[in-house]
């Protein structure tokens, strides 16, 4: 079952912004309020979004609705050679 994930954003802000590593911010099955345009700028791997299990990789731009439950798989070898 998909989490809550609250997004940290001020009630002056429209908008919140970060950049996400797959070794410092594993997130789990979840679903949020907000809307999510994400740009994979050096990662691998399959994403589920809703009821969708697609690839992806370096140049995708991906845009999720509010409320649709997703999660992100980096390629394990990805993980593996990544340097913080």
């Amino acid at each position: 079952k998909p989490i809550l994930e609250r997004v940290p954003k001020k009630p002056t802000e429209s908008f919140y912004c970060e950049i996400v590593s797959p070794l410092t911010a594993p997130t789990p099955w979840h679903f949020h309020p907000e809307h999510q345009l994400s740009l994979i700028v050096n990662s691998r791997g399959h994403r589920v979004t809703g009821d969708n299990v697609g690839h992806f990789g370096p140049g995708d731009l991906v845009f999720i609705g509010p409320h649709i439950p997703h999660v992100w798989f980096s390629e394990e070898s990805y993980r593996d050679n990544i340097q913080e």
